[in-house]
């Protein structure tokens, strides 16, 4: 009688063993701010510039690069810690810090340049749109 019970027994544990295993989690790595983000910084010499954060995030750690009408700079140090984002790309030229923080879908704060001419000023960013799964396409040229 003992076995057919410890039979049943070890069945129900592994089949919520396999259960638990298999069940769909969140990725732990993914974050709020993984994506590519439009974004305009004012204050520059040149007035305001448009650039592009494409951000992977890893728990706190962020990598990617910023993207300009000048080419993409990789991120050197990136964190998101405590809702503050913490960005440093650094440049033959300069290094620039990108401070902000995530509210309603939306990013800002301040940039700085360390340089010869030590520029700085605030900046604002939107997720990027996706493209129209039905929108036509382009021919090529």
């Amino acid at each position: 009688m003992k076995r057919p019970n410890l039979t049943i027994l070890l069945s129900l544990l592994l089949c919520a063993l396999g259960c638990a295993w298999a069940s769909p989690q969140k990725d732990a790595k993914a974050g709020a701010l993984a994506g590519s983000w439009d974004c305009i910084a004012h204050g520059s010499v040149q007035g305001d510039v448009a650039f592009t954060l494409m951000l992977q995030q890893d728990h706190e750690t962020l990598t990617g690069s910023v993207k300009t009408a000048d080419g993409d700079l990789p991120i050197t140090t990136g964190s998101y810690k405590d809702g503050a984002l913490d960005i440093v790309m650094d440049s033959p030229d300069a290094k620039y810090t990108i401070k902000g923080k995530l509210d309603g879908g939306q990013l800002s704060g301040q940039w700085t340049k360390e340089g010869d001419d030590g520029q700085g000023g605030a900046w604002e960013g939107k997720r990027s749109a996706a493209p129209a799964a039905n929108a036509p396409s382009k021919p090529a040229q």
